[in-house]
């Protein structure tokens, strides 16, 4: 596995009484800025930008994306999404979260103990040089 090139997989969701709802594995990075893309709105201000988060939005736009297959014969669309009964949403999203919680332990696991962070080298023992500003990470491995 290289971190470009992740084998895609489907992850069937139970929802009771035979149905079910597949989603696409694992979430890609693209598939979260889509999702916070649709969910920002912006407007211009006097004093400047103001944007807002919308999370239902973002809820939408990252089920729309990641849904690929369910056993109800009405196309998948957005449309059709906000009619699933809440707690079938619920079951949608904590796989969903649970993914990319996933992703995120594959993908850090190979540090083990080497190092405390994936840009700390593990000879300064993930410690930031004295010259470098409060808050700024070394980028440097």
């Amino acid at each position: 596995m290289t971190l470009t090139q992740v084998e895609e997989r489907r992850v069937r969701i139970d929802c009771g009484d035979g149905d079910w709802i597949e989603i696409r594995a694992p979430i890609k990075n693209g598939d979260e800025i889509y999702a916070q893309n649709r969910a920002s709105v912006g407007r211009g201000t006097k004093q400047g930008m103001e944007v807002q988060f919308l999370a239902g939005a973002y809820k939408l736009a990252l089920m729309e994306r990641l849904i690929v297959a369910w056993s109800d014969q009405t196309p998948i669309t957005a449309a059709a999404i906000e009619t699933l009964p809440q707690h079938v949403a619920d079951r949608v999203m904590a796989e969903i979260n649970r993914q990319g919680e996933l992703r995120g332990e594959a993908a850090t696991a190979p540090l083990g103990s080497n190092s405390n962070s994936p840009s700390a080298s593990p000879e300064d023992g993930g410690q930031a040089s004295p010259s470098m500003e409060a808050g700024q990470e070394s980028l440097d491995t």
